[in-house]
């Protein structure tokens, strides 16, 4: 999330004068990242800071570095957070949360404390099988087309309560690259300079689709059903061989999923006449010195059902993008060499 400072200027003929704005009070607000599942961890909770209200020439976000950060369940258990990277805190790799069991994450840092909500671990309905299909979608373009595959989670919903949910997923793929065809670009020109290594390589990536899935059981509370986990859009490497696709299916609460239905809603606002207006995105992470003060982002606890499939590029209704590398395949990001386990 990022917070976009505008200056507008408006200009007037005729006399003018000259109009000083101080601001008294800069301020820089904490934006949260993160959550715990039933699953084992790490289990990871981004800080940092966003741009300075109050001046153009600020940082647009600040990393909190050296922060406390702790998770607290309702029986006054606690685990602390390890700085794994900058503004990166990760719980031990043995802690897990429980079904039925509330959790409160709580920063420290810089003279100022935050504490969150409790947030509830509400059980989640097991994912019995993925369901694929070839998908062509409209971009904002009238003459090019979104080809990939969509991924449908089918299950039975559990009908004694009502249920929300949010889809997570992330994926490998395999990529072929030209590192013999690598060229030097020199004050002189294009000197051809061929490497040795690699043309093989697999990448990873947290989130093959980027939009918010969520979903609430009002029109199927208690029946199978099957919903929308994701959508892995062809962008030219993915369906070259094969894409391995990973689904979480998390609980939420209600509270939880009205956060991330106003983000969902944000997200997809274009500027067009018909959008819907922007909404205050409230969290439930609180300053406990300012509690007016504004906090970006929610701290939610699930229960976590997670299963896998390949997606052959054979699926995909159209023709792949094109992708072509004449570079050692190592320098795309988070490629490795090493063929995973499950490939």
């Amino acid at each position: 999330m990022r917070i976009s400072l505008f200056v507008i200027i408006f200009s007037l003929v005729g006399c003018v004068d000259e109009l000083d704005v101080t601001i008294e009070r800069v301020l820089r607000v904490l934006v949260v990242e993160g959550n715990i599942t039933t699953e084992p961890g790490p289990h990871f909770i981004r800080l940092s800071k966003s741009a300075k209200y109050g001046s153009i020439f600020e940082d647009f976000s600040k990393k909190v570095n050296s922060a406390l950060v702790r998770i607290r369940d309702e029986k006054g258990n606690q685990v602390i957070l390890e700085e794994v990277e900058s503004g990166i805190y990760a719980t031990p790799s043995t802690f897990s949360a429980n079904v039925g069991s509330e959790y409160t994450l709580i920063v420290e840092s810089n003279n100022e404390q935050y504490i969150s909500l409790p947030e509830k671990v509400m059980p989640v309905a097991p994912i019995q099988s993925l369901r694929v299909e070839p998908k062509k979608l409209a971009s904002n373009s009238e003459v090019v087309f979104d080809i990939g595959v969509e991924v449908y989670a089918e299950f039975e919903d559990q009908g004694d309560e009502q249920n929300f949910y949010l889809y997570k997923n992330s994926g490998t793929y395999f990529v072929e690259t030209n590192p013999e065809l690598f060229v030097m670009v020199t004050p002189d020109g294009n000197v051809p300079a061929p490497k040795a290594c690699c043309d093989k390589c697999y990448i990873t990536e947290e989130r093959g689709d980027p939009e918010v899935r969520i979903t609430s059981d009002d029109l199927f509370n208690g029946n199978q059903t099957s919903q929308l986990a994701g959508f892995i859009v062809d962008d030219g490497k993915r369906y070259s061989e094969k894409y391995y696709m990973t689904v979480q299916q998390l609980s939420l609460t209600k509270e939880a999923f009205r956060f991330f239905q106003v983000l969902e809603s944000q997200l997809s606002i274009s500027g067009n006449l018909f959008d819907p207006p922007p909404a205050t995105l409230r969290g439930n992470v609180i300053n406990v010195i300012e509690p007016e003060s504004p906090v970006i982002g929610y701290f939610y606890a699930s229960d976590v059902s997670t299963q896998s499939v390949f997606l052959d590029g054979s699926l995909v209704d159209g023709s792949l993008a094109d992708f072509r590398l004449d570079d050692d395949c190592r320098v795309l990001e988070n490629s490795t060499t090493d063929r995973p386990s499950f490939w």
